[in-house]
Formats: C-alpha cells, structure tokens, sequence
C-alpha cells in the first residue's frame, strides 16, 4: 500500500528523532570510554610522557647539533687544555691489556685500548686517542691495519698514525677476523635473524651482504674459506658446511670463548674460561676440519691469549707462559715469570706484560735465544678518580693502592700519607676537613681527617651515605631506616624519616644531586624492595623531604644529574637521554643519538652546566642550555668535573689531563 506525503513525514520525524538519541548515546558511550581511559591512564601519563619523550606542544629542540659524527668540537668550544700529568713517564701507559698484535711490515706491536703503537725495543712510536682498539688485523703486506672498537673500523697507518678511512657499522661488532686472499671480514649483528658481512682489504672496503643467522648461533665465527661457520651451543661445539647446512657436533664442555682459526684455517683454538671452583681452564688445538687433537694444556687462573701467523702464545696467573707451534703442536718457548696481562708475538720476538707487585714489567724476548732484549715498566694500577673538593682545587683519586690528591690550580700531586685498604664511595664534606669512604675488606665505613690524616671506622658497610648542609653530620640510609651520625663524636644523633634506599650512579659513586635554585635541597632517586624508583626532594637543612614537590617514578631510568635550572636529565639501558623539564613536569627534549648511561653525567651550577656522556666510541661535553657549545674528548677511563666546573679532569692508565673552562 502507497503512503501519503502526510505518513512519510511522519515517519521520517521518528527516523531523525531516533537517529539523533541513537547519536547521543553513542556520543555519551564514547565520553564514558575516554573519561575511563583517561582516568586508567593517569598513573602512567609521566612513565608514558618520559618514554615516548614528545609533548603533545611541539618545543625548540635544546640539542640541534648538525655534526652527528662527533668528532669536531664546536668553535666555541667548552674547555681549554691546561696540563697533563704522567705518573709513570718512563714506561709505556695501556690500561686495557690482553693482547699485542705484531705488523711485519711497519715492525711495531699494536696494543688494545686507545691505540698505541710501540716497537720490539718497547718504546712507543705513537699514541691515537681518537681510535678505540678492540680487536687490531695488521696487514701482511702493508704498514697499516684495521681497528675496530666496536662501533667503526678504522684503517690505520701503522708508521705515520693516520687514520686513512673510517667506516661505521649497522649494529654492534661480533667479531673481526682475517680470511683467505688477506681479506678482512667483519661480522656485524642485525635483525634478530640476520648479521651483516663487511669485506676489506687492504685498499679498503670491498662489499657488505648479509646472511640469516638465529640468535641461538651468536656469536660465530667462518673459517677462512668462508666454507664453515662454528658456534657454541651449551656444551657442544658446532661446525656448520655453509651452503649444504651439514652439521657436526662436537662435546666440549663449558664455559669456553668464541674459537679462533690459524692462519690459513687447517687449525682451530679453543679457548676455556677458569670460572669453576679449581680456577683451571683448557687450551686446545685441533686440526680443521677434521677435528685431530693437536695441542691440549690446562692454565691456572685468568689467562691472555695471542696468535701470529701458525703461533699461539698463552700466558695465566699463575706467571706460566708457552709459545706452541699450531701446526705441530710443539712448545717452541717456556717460561714461568709474574702474572702476566698481556701477550704478542712477532717472527722471532715474544713481548709479555707482566705484574709483579705494584708494576707492570714489559719484557722483548728472543724465542730462539731464550733471551730478554728489551725491558720498561709503569705502574701496575690505574687511575681510579674518587672526588673533587667543594673548593674545586684537590682531586682525590685512588692509584697503585694508594690515596693521592692533586692540587688543579699547581699540577702537583702527593700521596696522602695514610694506608686505606679500599677507598670507594668517597664523599667529602662541606667545609673539606673529612672524607667518608667504604673499605669493603673491614666492611665498614672510615672517616678520613684531612687535617691529621687519621682514619675511624664504624660499622654501616650496607648502607648509602651523603653530607648534608653540616660538616659534621653524615646522613646514613639503608634500605627501610635513615638516621644521620656525628663523625666528630663518632655517635648517632637522631633519627630522620626513611629515605628509602638511594640509588647509585653506575659508574660515579654518587646519588645525590644539588638543586641551584633552592641550596637546601639535594635530588636523589630512590626505592626499596618494595616499591619503584622514584625521585625525592631532601631539605638537607631539616632532613625532611619535601612533600610539595611532584614525584617522578621511574622504571629503569637512572637520574644522571640537574643541569642550572633543576631539569632532571635521565638516561637508561637502551641508551636514550632525556630531559625532564620540573616546572611542566614532562619530558620536553631528548638528546639524538644512543648513549651510555654509566658514562653520563650532569654536572651544574647557578650558571654553568655541563652534561658529560659517550655515544658509540666518542667522548663528549655538551652544554644543555648553550646547545652551540660542545666539545669532543679523546679517549679516556674517567672523567670528572670540580664543584664549580672550573676545572675538567680525564684519567687514562697512569695519566691526568686537567682542562680548565674558557668563558661563561
């Protein structure tokens, strides 16, 4: 039946009208649902803001530097150099030892570290701060090599100490190996299933392709051929037949190191670490591919290991030491001399570094003649800073098991005349008479008098400790106490509200950070086996924390320090730096790049800041709130920065540079 024009308007009245309730209500459930989500969200808003680290207002970047690379300092730089000090001017200075690697034709051992280079007479020829050397391939044909540390391989001339060329890799270095026709293949992780391959020779680089490669088969090694790749699986070795995927397994046992291959590939070195309780550890030679012991030795202790051509020379703890030709398994040299913490070998020259005491000895011995040609020594230890005074002149720092402190404005160092076991954890109080350091053998706290160079101990080795506004008064916090102790009458004073359980920078002894626009208040991040880390407020006049101020939880972030305005800088294990801005409570910027949080730090005044860190293999200096002004540093252990950054302190082995600041 037709409707009327009169019944179609009806009904389109009843379809509007149900059309706009039915509008409502999805409207009202859509309100609901955000109101809900809003409100399920609002305990995680920071966590979410920190992480993502983009506010939804688009800011001006504080870190727009163009030169990524990192390896020119801008024109107006941060410090200026003032001086070095070397503890141990008469013998070569390495702080990372294991192997020495011998070029024919430049005749000059390369050691691992900052790159040096030394000959067979010990004395070293050049030094390149800005080259990290892991792992060093000498070319057989030319004076030069390839050095990777990690991030890069650079060509370097091994007689000028140009670095020729420079390439950086797509991840992370699994291993750098030489392989048939004086090749060089570096091995590269990828994807979780995938690894890159870098081809060089010595002109260069030649080609990258990549392969499929489980996680489970990480990290591996090819033979020269490229025909087999071998790899750990728990307590078997693996040989792989690259193209047919034939395997062969073969029972080693565990704890062994990634294998090596001789030179051209018919042996193959396994490598057994000393991590069981009677410290004994194996080397073993076999031939390739067909698996014939060859060579077979147990080593006591940490060992060093080094090959050259169709040699391998293995040296422990225990001072034994034995130079074994692979192809025969014959043991051309024997020796027992000092723990030795270092190895090469060049056609007829074995070089060892050795401790004996508080030095290290480096000895050139002829292997045929079983003769030292060549001795030099340096210190045996090195420099492991501890602090810098309130006054910003003395530097405190442990070396050779002894407290030194130099003078930064003289260059003059002395030993502080007292014998201290330990000296970790320092911190000195405010008007710079006392020290408090942890000795982990007492497994107790001392207090160093600087006046008359006594030492008191009391027992608190478990807890975290700071000064407060009073020279006198050592705030003590476990994990669910805090009190603070008189070190003068060695007593307790009172007790505070629990602070929790301060949280240590990784790599700088120090949990507390000064806010310069309130001096009576000290940053620390905090937690206990109960609750997350978070960030507090400490009044270090009253002790009280301060209720007032907004908390910051934090997940796996480590506070890295305050820059002058109290933005909280934050850093974590997948290498991101932000900064968290106090006043809008949110992360407004992050710093481009990935980055090592054990090596950043944040260091601030009323008017300065300063934000020290690595990226990849290079040092820098940064200032947040002056972003044209960066700097970038040659290697080195540590780095520290005086109260009042005036003066920049490196430490590498047994030397000291002193930098002081060029202008506000």
């Amino acid at each position: 039946m037709k409707k009327t024009k009169t019944q179609m308007l009806n009904t389109w009245k009843v379809f509007t009208r149900r059309f706009i309730l039915a509008r409502s209500v999805s409207g009202l459930y859509v309100t609901i649902l955000l109101l809900f989500c809003s409100a399920c969200g609002a305990k995680k808003q920071q966590m979410t803001e920190v992480v993502s680290g983009v506010a939804e207002k688009k800011l001006p970047s504080y870190f727009y530097i163009k030169d990524i690379s990192w390896r020119q300092s801008s024109a107006d730089s941060l410090y200026e150099f003032f001086g070095e000090i070397d503890l141990s001017p008469q013998g070569l200075s390495n702080s990372v030892l294991g192997e020495f690697f011998w070029s024919g034709p430049a005749e000059v051992f390369v050691s691992r570290g900052d790159l040096t280079v030394f000959g067979a007479d010990l004395k070293e020829r050049f030094t390149n701060e800005t080259v990290v050397a892991d792992i060093v391939i000498c070319d057989r044909k030319l004076p030069i090599a390839f050095v990777s540390g990690g991030y890069s391989i650079a060509l370097v001339n091994l007689k000028t100490g140009e670095v020729l060329n420079r390439y950086d890799l797509k991840g992370d270095l699994i291993t750098l190996q030489r392989i048939a026709n004086d090749e060089v293949l570096a091995l590269v992780e990828g994807g979780a299933e995938m690894q890159y391959r870098y081809f060089f020779n010595n002109q260069g680089f030649i080609r990258l392709d990549s392969i499929s490669t489980p996680r489970s088969r990480q990290p591996n090694v090819f033979s020269p051929d490229l025909k087999y790749q071998t790899y750990l699986d728990f307590t078997d070795l693996l040989i792989e037949e690259v193209g047919t995927l034939g395997k062969r397994r073969i029972p080693i046992g565990k704890e062994y190191a990634t294998p090596i291959f001789g030179l051209e590939g018919k042996r193959i070195v396994l490598f057994q670490f000393a991590y069981n309780s009677t410290m004994k550890g194996k080397v073993q030679v076999f031939s390739f591919p067909d698996f014939q012991a060859i060579y077979e030795e147990t080593f006591l202790g940490s060992k060093v290991i080094s090959t050259y051509e169709n040699r391998l020379v293995i040296g422990d703890q225990q001072g034994r030491v034995e130079v074994v030709d692979m192809m025969s398994g014959a043991i051309v040299y024997q020796a027992k001399r000092g723990r030795i913490r270092a190895a090469g070998l060049s056609e007829d020259h074995l070089v060892l570094a050795e401790r004996i005491g508080t030095e290290m000895r480096y000895s050139t011995i002829d292997i045929k003649e079983n003769h030292v040609l060549y001795e030099a020594s340096s210190n045996q230890d090195f420099i492991v800073p501890r602090l810098i005074a309130n006054n910003s002149k003395d530097f405190y720092f442990y070396f050779n098991d002894q407290v030194h402190v130099l003078d930064l404005s003289t260059k003059t160092v002395k030993e502080v005349p007292v014998k201290i076991n330990h000296f970790l954890e320092a911190r000195i109080n405010k008007n710079d008479t006392k020290i408090a350091f942890k000795d982990y053998n007492l497994r107790k706290i001392g207090i160093l008098d600087l006046n008359t160079y006594q030492v008191k101990y009391f027992n608190s080795a478990d807890a975290i400790y700071f000064f407060g506004n009073h020279p006198d008064e050592l705030i003590i916090c476990t994990e669910d106490s805090s009190a603070v102790y008189n070190i003068n009458t060695l007593s307790w004073s009172r007790s505070i509200d629990p602070i929790w359980f301060p949280r240590l920078n990784p790599n700088r002894d120090k949990c507390g950070w000064k806010n310069h626009l309130q001096r009576e208040e000290l940053v620390l991040q905090v937690g206990n086996s109960s609750s997350r880390d978070s960030i507090v407020h400490l009044k270090t006049d009253t002790y009280d924390l301060d209720k007032k101020a907004s908390p910051i939880k934090l997940l796996d972030w480590n506070l890295i320090g305050l820059d002058r305005y109290a933005n909280y800088y934050l850093a974590n294990r997948n290498q991101e730096l932000y900064r968290y801005d106090r006043e809008m409570n949110k992360v407004t910027d992050t710093i481009p790049g990935a980055y090592h949080q054990v090596y950043s730090e944040m260091y601030a005044t009323s008017g300065r800041d300063v934000l020290t860190t690595k990226q990849k293999d290079r040092f820098f200096l940064l200032s947040p709130n002056q972003p044209h002004r960066y700097q970038f540093l040659k290697n080195h252990d540590f780095i520290q920065v005086s109260p009042d950054l005036e003066y920049m302190v490196q430490t590498r082995a047994d030397k000291i540079r002193v930098y002081r600041w060029l202008k506000d």
